[in-house]
């Protein structure tokens, strides 16, 4: 192999192991979501994830749009203008 080629994969080596971690990262929030919700009988927001976890508002929030994104919460806006996620499979 080539230096250079050598340094491509280096590199490619690099960006794929980064996005494995995101992605693991991702999944272990998801997680720990999945479990605050289902001890407040499904129901949570961005600011009790992160009361209750070491994630950062904007990581809770991300994960929780994609969460419902992807149908596995509703996103419930409320009379006093909070956001509520609720986990339907947990309440």
């Amino acid at each position: 192999m080539s230096e250079i080629e050598d340094r491509r994969q280096q590199k490619f080596d690099l960006l794929e192991g980064r996005r494995t971690q995101e992605v693991e990262k991702r999944d272990s929030w998801e997680k720990i979501i999945l479990q605050i919700a289902k001890s407040r009988r499904g129901v949570i927001t961005p600011a009790i994830v992160v009361l209750e976890s070491d994630m950062k508002i904007a990581d809770a929030e991300t994960v929780l749009q994609s969460l419902a994104a992807r149908g596995y919460a509703e996103m419930r806006l409320k009379d006093n203008g909070t956001i509520d996620y609720v986990f339907h499979d947990l309440t």
